[in-house]
């Protein structure tokens, strides 16, 4: 990309200064007096410009600045190499987060859990005793629940406990 800007800087500086020796090219040629028959009008114009070449505005010819097709055509990418065969036991499934506590809701007997999942951030209301995912949700207390999930326990709070907080040693 750089070098399609590269290459589009140094087509508008060539216009430029062709632009400018035209110009000037107009306004020498309206304070001298009109030229005879003799002298070819090709002469006059290749010496406005006698530092530019034909050859070097190869560019301009290949790619007009205002064609449809300006762009030249796109070399494909070499295939992708084969990938290198990983053995099953390298590949390691990601852990799912344990989901968060949002809040514990008592209706008579029965406990209602209202947890996010971290993975998806979605609500889920769970009565204590069911599951949610690989979890067994059970409430502990008021502000606590436990989740178990294959030998692993993780206890969620709904708040911090402080040390004025009875048995929270």
């Amino acid at each position: 990309m750089a070098r399609e800007r590269s290459e589009c800087v140094s087509v508008l500086a060539s216009l430029a200064a062709l632009l400018a020796s035209l110009i000037a090219a107009t306004a020498s040629a309206q304070e001298q007096p009109p030229a005879t028959a003799t002298a070819p009008a090709a002469e006059e114009r290749a010496s406005a410009l006698p530092w530019l070449k034909l050859e070097d505005l190869s560019a301009t010819r290949e790619r007009p600045l205002f064609a449809a097709d300006r762009r030249p055509p796109r070399i494909a990418p070499p295939p992708p190499a084969d990938p290198i065969p990983v053995a099953e036991a390298e590949i390691e499934e990601p852990k799912p987060l344990p989901p968060s506590l949002k809040g514990i809701i008592a209706q008579g007997s029965s406990t209602l859990v209202v947890l996010e999942d971290q993975n998806t951030s979605e609500s889920v209301v769970v009565r204590s005793g069911d599951s949610f995912g690989p979890w067994q949700v059970v409430a502990e207390t008021d502000h606590s629940v436990r989740l178990a999930a294959g030998g692993e326990e993780v206890i969620l709070n709904l708040f911090e406990p402080s040390e004025d907080t009875p048995g929270s040693e």
